[in-house]
């Protein structure tokens, strides 16, 4: 447990602090139930990532473990950008998202 709330909330808090430091043209403001989700999202995933690769040492289990760790990861860095607020119009484009996640 501990070491999952350490990999979550540190990966969170480095992608949080990079957001932040990022300087738009635009002002931005940020909705804080989604900031808050999205480090959920990285804690949860990260938490059950590790358990999954300490409960037993096998192939599977490290596979699901980066799996569920990466794949957390990935869902904290959208629901983080979607939490921006600002005077510009955020659009995805379906491949660059997919080769994004599949890029882990």
């Amino acid at each position: 447990l501990g070491s999952g709330l350490a990999l979550g909330i540190s990966t969170w808090a480095m992608h949080f602090t990079a957001i932040l430091s990022h300087r738009m043209t635009t002002p931005v403001s940020y909705d804080f139930r989604v900031v808050l989700l999205s480090m959920g999202v990285a804690t949860i995933g990260a938490i059950f990532g590790l358990w999954a690769v300490t409960r037993q040492m096998t192939r599977g289990s490290l596979w699901a473990g980066g799996l569920l760790v990466g794949s957390s990861i990935v869902a904290m860095h959208y629901a983080a950008m979607s939490s921006l607020h600002l005077a510009a119009v955020q659009r995805y484009e379906l491949l660059p998202v997919v080769l994004s996640c599949l890029m882990l």
